[in-house]
């Protein structure tokens, strides 16, 4: 353990560390309560943030509110032979009923009565309990020897299974299930189960009614083991210790009569100790509060030294707040909350560092635990900047985009896109994991506001490789456009392998990493071809013949890029990316594209027109012929050539030849696909990419946290057009 990472985390800290060390308390459990009051009263700790430790044995917590279990007989109508039954029984038994200060108040009473049973008929009193289950068993009759019961159960839906119950009932109670039926129509759940329970031999009813009574109770109980904790006070205020008892053992166990050990440890003194020292870790745990528990620390720790005096000052910027607020909590603990919040926090602080080491930090990450920096760009949709993680230090970049131009007439067609994406997006995050596609990192939206967050790719993309080596005229070099060619074969395999055509490759859409890698970017074009989870009407998804991967007819990319068979509107399915990555590999090597007269204009309509003529017939530019095709290497033009096929049957890559036949084309041979996969080779343009992103996140780059907006209603305009669109996946901002 002093080994592990686990060693620097809150609560292993107090193992070793001599400083926080002498905040554990041990003691018997039969004196924790006395203890916890004495050292409460002396202030060397706070009884809402107490926390209780089982170091040895085994203690029995009883369920907080715990009122009273009824276990009844209801006066059956027949006895199975056509004739009543003799007797009934009336059984009422009051359980303890916790006090806050931790007494109890005991009361039993048991009648045998045929008469009286059937003139009260049945009855059913409540039993409550704030945390696990609460129980109503309702005999209704004795019959063979076995109760027949009603058993009633309730349960926060949160935590709620029927399953567990019931084996509950069965493995700990030894009742006989018949049946079972549940109400999930509030918070609460409320379970009815059809039980039977056989009468001890020699055991009257009354005694086996009294004994499923006392069994039913612990349902709402919990078994504490060495290294279990429980907070000493409850959000209600009442005393949890006192609640607590010596766990019954069996007349073998050894340990029979010895009583548990436990400590008291004040949380807040073990979460700020720890804010307040040096090192890594440290750093990493105060910003990790400042993010998630904000109100547990003084917003500014600038000369604060003393752990109490920082405790102290937190919470008068608390009741500060709350005044401000006028008794609104708006998030704030409560005084019997304390406690919870810093356990909670140290928990999720603990869990954060096991993701991290998993390789999986960014789970569950939302957009107010970044700050964020320097502009990075600016599209027709919104703007990206450059964040930064407040507790790793990670960096990302966050696509924002203004509602109101998404709500304008005729703009549904914008959130459509941008939802493809962030979906997208995320689909891929679950589904390949591959590093040559960009990935959802979180997604929120505010009254005037979406935002996606991504990865930050540095090193620019690769129209910047290609607009710098515009500087001297040439593309580049053949090493170097099968590196780039290689990671997009990788990339656009794994889109393939789950249903997707990415339907618009094109240089500006590669991003590079800071050390070079590029991932494909921009998802607002795909087609989902083994069934859409957006569920974009306009994508008419169809089975073609031989082509199982299906077809979609919409018209998308860019001009240049685009495949024959999506100008002509003949349906196409993933094979389209097979020919954009033919053009892609034309412009990385000579800085044009095949099928656009370079002595043209552009943005002429006639000039697109003989450029749609020229991909539909698959016929190059003159001009793209003389300067460039016609210098290619033998392996070069053949690859450009097998690319640009027509026919998607005969296409390089395409539905019938296969990947495979791509990547064995001698185009390739020389690269390690394995290597290329695993990121062993070094990339063409790494230092380049690297001097990008160090000009993009240099040393006086100043990281603000966003601006707080009061939350807003509306106005009626913008209330009324947010109907037409589910913003619900976005993610709402705190």
């Amino acid at each position: 353990l002093a080994e592990s990472w686990m060693a620097s985390t809150p609560m292993c800290l107090c193992l070793h560390e001599p400083s926080l060390l002498k905040l554990l308390q041990p003691t018997r459990l039969s004196q924790a309560t006395a203890l916890a009051s004495s050292l409460g009263n002396s202030g060397e700790i706070d009884a809402c943030r107490t926390m209780m430790l089982v170091m040895g044995g085994e203690v029995t917590r009883r369920a907080a509110d715990l009122a009273e279990v009824a276990v009844q007989v209801e006066p059956p109508t027949s006895n199975g032979m056509g004739r009543r039954a003799s007797n009934t029984l009336s059984l009422t038994i009051h359980s303890s009923t916790d006090q806050k200060d931790g007494s109890t108040a005991v009361a039993s009473k048991a009648t045998t009565s045929t008469s009286a049973a059937e003139k009260a008929g049945p009855r059913s009193l409540s039993a409550r309990s704030s945390l696990t289950i609460s129980t109503v068993a309702t005999v209704q009759n004795v019959e063979g020897g076995c109760l027949n019961l009603m058993v009633e159960t309730r349960t926060p839906a949160r935590c709620h299974s029927l399953e567990k119950i019931s084996h509950r009932l069965e493995d700990e109670l030894g009742l006989t299930v018949i049946s079972a039926a549940s109400d999930a129509t509030s918070d609460i759940v409320t379970d009815a189960f059809q039980v039977s329970a056989p009468i001890p031999p020699g055991m009257s009813a009354e005694a086996a009614a009294e004994e499923l009574q006392s069994k039913l109770g612990l349902l709402g109980a919990t078994l504490m083991r060495p290294g279990d904790t429980c907070l000493a006070v409850a959000s209600d205020g009442s005393n949890r210790i006192a609640r607590c008892e010596p766990t019954k053992q069996l007349a073998s166990d050894k340990t029979s009569g010895v009583e548990p050990t436990v400590a008291l440890l004040d949380v807040g003194l073990l979460g700020a100790t720890l804010a307040l020292a040096k090192g890594e870790v440290a750093t990493m745990w105060k910003a990790y509060l400042h993010t998630h528990a904000p109100s547990l620390l003084p917003a500014d720790l600038d000369g604060v030294t003393d752990v109490r005096s920082a405790l102290a000052k937190a919470d008068e910027e608390r009741q500060a707040m709350l005044r401000s607020n006028g008794g609104a909590s708006n998030g704030l603990p409560s005084v019997y909350g304390v406690g919870q919040a810093w356990l909670d926090a140290i928990c999720s602080f603990l869990l954060y560092r096991i993701r991290q080491e998993a390789g999986v930090g960014e789970l569950g990450m939302a957009f107010h635990e970044l700050e964020i920096g320097r502009k990075l760009g600016e599209g027709g949709f919104g703007v990206v900047r450059l964040a930064r993680h407040r507790v790793s230090k990670a960096l990302y970049a966050v696509k924002s985009i203004e509602k109101s131009r998404i709500r304008r007439i005729g703009e549904e067609r914008t959130f459509e896109l941008l939802e493809r994406e962030r979906k997208t997006l995320m689909y891929l995050g679950e589904n390949t994991g591959h590093t040559g596609l960009t990935r959802l990192v979180a997604s929120s939206h505010d009254a005037d506001w979406l935002r996606i967050v991504m990865p930050a790719y540095l090193g620019g993309d690769l129209s910047h490789i290609l607009d710098k080596n515009a500087e001297s005229g040439k593309g580049l070099g053949e090493e170097a456009a099968q590196f780039y060619a290689g990671c997009l074969v990788l990339a656009l395999t794994h889109l393939h392998e789950v249903g997707i055509a990415y339907r618009d490759l094109k240089p500006e859409n590669v991003l590079l990493s800071a050390d070079g890698w590029p991932a494909i970017s921009d998802f607002g074009l795909v087609a989902f071809l083994k069934g859409d989870p957006g569920s974009h009407e306009h994508d008419v998804i169809l089975t073609d013949g031989d082509d199982s991967t299906g077809r979609t007819y919409s018209m998308v990319g860019t001009p240049e890029f685009m495949a024959p068979e999506v100008i002509n509107g003949t349906g196409h399915g993933t094979d389209v990316d097979w020919w954009s990555l033919g053009v892609t590999i034309c412009e990385l090597l000579t800085l044009s594209t095949p099928f656009r007269d370079n002595n043209a204009n552009a943005s002429n309509v006639a000039s697109i027109n003989d450029m749609y003529t020229n991909i539909l017939a698959c016929k190059m530019s003159e001009s793209f012929k003389r300067d460039h095709y016609r210098k290619f290497h033998t392996r070069t033009a053949n690859l450009i050539d097998e690319l640009l096929r027509v026919d998607t049957a005969a296409r390089l890559g395409g539905w019938r030849r296969g990947v495979e036949s791509l990547r064995v084309h001698p185009f390739f041979w020389g690269l390690s696909w394995e290597a290329l996969e695993q990121q062993q080779v070094e990339p063409p343009h790494a230092a380049l990419c690297e001097a990008n992103a160090a000009t993009k996140n240099d040393s006086g780059q100043r990281f603000n946290l966003p601006p707080k907006r009061a939350k807003r209603v509306p106005d009626a305009a913008a209330a009324m057009l947010d109907q037409m669109f589910d913003f619900s996946g976005w993610g709402e901002e705190m």
